[in-house]
């Protein structure tokens, strides 16, 4: 079996390490044939007071402004629950402290010296070793715990930088994590796990903020006496699908729901498996935490280190909903903040915009805005959210950025200068998108969203049915038509075609269902005789009595040559003998 190499083969580092090796091969002490658990770091090492506090019950050398990861000094207690007899070599100390004693009668707090200083053992570090056998914690669960630790575990151990984990048992594998703080608040996280031949190296970054509170005075705790203030400390992770966690400087919780990790000095059941829940000292932390969230985010959004793509996977740690109901406050609160914080990039702006002033676009959408510059709606009205944001849409719902709506789409259709840069096939798009979202506003008939063509100038220009009627084919039944009708008429009641180049793609269109939207919303109807006398009709019921009689005469003959039997004669106006002028459905009435 291949011997575990010793620490001190390795280059020293000054930044704070921890390692944990498991074999049987004990470079320390005998027995070779019990498996054994090294701890090695490289920190200044045991002085007396340490010695004294680890060999007695409710002792502690930490203040209590420095925060807890153990509970009244017995933390180190907890490595009997796999060994009846760990070792400690440390700064000149060296010492096992038994489970039983038979001279005294005490176990766990008094010290056997070790005479003998075990070969290569690293005198500049402190080593405890741990032979694992107490058989309710089998050699299987130590192995399973070391390859569960979660390179998160280091994040707020803020003096700690690397973690080694080395198992050198039938299967040999290897476990380095490490912690780069150096662009504060940004942390990156490199795992490196061996396994035979087999090496994988991932990257997790995560976004870190901290802030300090001051206790409130009501909120009081035998374990917390004396303390006046606390950090709240948030992380968010810079990637999709993550699983958020609790801290209490060690995870406490390993799947809140809410995707971002949670640390502050919450007083924990004795399992360290949970927050005491009613406790005021544990709900004041609670609360505390969207303030840091929510500084945590923003700060990311404007950090100008971050490359564009890094900055926007924060919103995938916006929170919708936690499996623990301790937990359940914050989400609310964070929402409610967030909708009036400027927190969401928007495609036309340069800042950051309140959620609630802006709008969510549906991708074929943003296919009909094009390369081009944007309406004066998107630079002046409207605010889009920018559309590498919308994996995370139901998320931004959730802190009150909404949808866009047809009347959102509308108004960019007042802007003529915008509409005269897209072509015919823009244009088949956006009718393909009016008609497929069923937005059938009455105003589509004022927008000059119809390419027809300019008799006077000769091109295609965009018109709409409000400046004149409006045709889908210039045949020879038009050509003569038109020519039939007075040239004072023609002035008044012009009426258009469109271009033959928008004519021919829009035919190509399967079923020709635009078409037929066409003439329902934007009033573009197949020509017909039939049809342009009831143009010429709308326009003399609004005109007439501006009309000489000659006028309406001859008009009301053009009508007459013209229209079919179905024709609503009782619309058109007359002129009488007397001058007056009537639309003959009135002078029915007052006969």
């Amino acid at each position: 079996m291949a011997k575990c190499s010793h620490p001190s083969d390795k280059p020293q580092t000054d930044s704070p390490s921890l390692r944990f090796v498991l074999t049987k091969e004990d470079p320390l002490v005998g027995e070779e044939a019990a498996v054994k658990l090294l701890v090695e770091n490289n920190e200044t090492g045991f002085q007396k007071k340490h010695v004294e506090a680890i060999c007695s019950v409710g002792r502690s050398t930490k203040t209590k402004d420095q925060g807890y990861i153990g509970e009244k000094g017995i933390g180190f207690k907890s490595v009997f629950r796999v060994t009846s007899c760990p070792r400690i070599f440390s700064n000149g100390f060296q010492f096992s402290l038994p489970e039983k004693d038979d001279l005294s009668g005490l176990g766990y707090i008094v010290p056997w010296w070790i005479d003998k200083t075990p070969q290569g053992l690293d005198k500049k570090k402190t080593s405890i070793v741990l032979p694992l056998d107490k058989t309710e914690f089998s050699i299987d669960k130590v192995v399973q715990s070391l390859k569960d630790i979660a390179p998160e575990t280091i994040i707020f151990l803020k003096k700690l930088k690397t973690i080694e984990l080395s198992v050198d048992l039938e299967k040999s594998y290897e476990i380095i994590i490490e912690k780069d703080d150096s662009k504060y608040p940004l942390i990156r996280l490199t795992y490196l796990k061996k396994e035979g031949k087999k090496e994988i190296i991932t990257e997790h970054l995560f976004w870190v903020m901290s802030k300090e509170f001051v206790k409130p005075d009501h909120i009081n705790h035998e374990k917390r006496r004396d303390i006046k203030a606390r950090e709240v400390s948030v992380a968010i992770p810079l990637e999709k699908n993550q699983r958020g966690k609790l801290f209490a400087y060690l995870p406490v919780w390993e799947n809140i729901g809410m995707p971002f990790l949670v640390n502050a000095d919450f007083l924990l059941v004795s399992s360290r498996e949970g927050v005491k829940e009613d406790e005021p000292w544990n709900i004041w932390l609670r609360d505390c935490i969207p303030d840091v969230y929510v500084k945590a985010l923003t700060s990311c959004l404007s950090s100008t280190d971050l490359p564009f793509e890094k900055r926007i996977a924060v919103y995938a740690s916006l929170p919708r909903e936690t499996n623990q109901k301790f937990l359940e406050p914050i989400i609310p609160e964070i929402q409610n903040t967030l909708k009036n914080t400027p927190c969401v990039y928007t495609a036309h702006q340069d800042w950051l915009a309140v959620p609630r002033t802006t709008r969510l676009a549906p991708n074929i959408f943003w296919e009909l805005l094009g390369a081009d510059a944007p309406p004066q709606a998107l630079q002046k009205t409207i605010q889009l959210v920018r559309p590498e944001l919308d994996p995370y849409r139901q998320k931004l719902r959730g802190i009150g950025v909404s949808s866009m709506t047809a009347d959102d789409l509308i108004l960019c259709l007042d802007d003529v200068d915008w509409l005269s840069l897209k072509d015919n096939k823009w244009l088949v798009q956006l009718y393909q998108y009016l008609k497929n979202n069923k937005i059938d506003d009455a105003t589509l008939l004022s927008k000059k969203i119809v390419r027809i063509w300019s008799v006077e100038k000769q091109i295609g220009i965009l018109s709409c049915d409000e400046e004149q009627p409006i045709y889908f084919e210039r045949d020879g039944v038009a050509r003569q038509a038109i020519k039939d009708v007075p040239d004072w008429l023609q002035k008044i009641v012009p009426v258009a075609f469109l271009e033959q180049d928008f004519l021919k793609f829009l035919s190509g269109q399967i079923g020709g269902t635009l078409k037929k939207w066409m003439t329902e919303q934007l009033n573009v109807h197949p020509f017909s005789l039939e049809n342009y006398c009831i143009d010429i009709l709308h326009v003399l019921q609004g005109q007439y009595e501006s009309l000489s009689a000659k006028k309406i005469a001859e008009a009301t003959a053009f009508l007459a040559a013209h229209a079919d039997d179905e024709f609503d004669w009782d619309l058109i106006p007359v002129a009488l003998s007397n001058g007056t002028k009537v639309i003959v459905s009135e002078l029915i009435s007052i006969r």
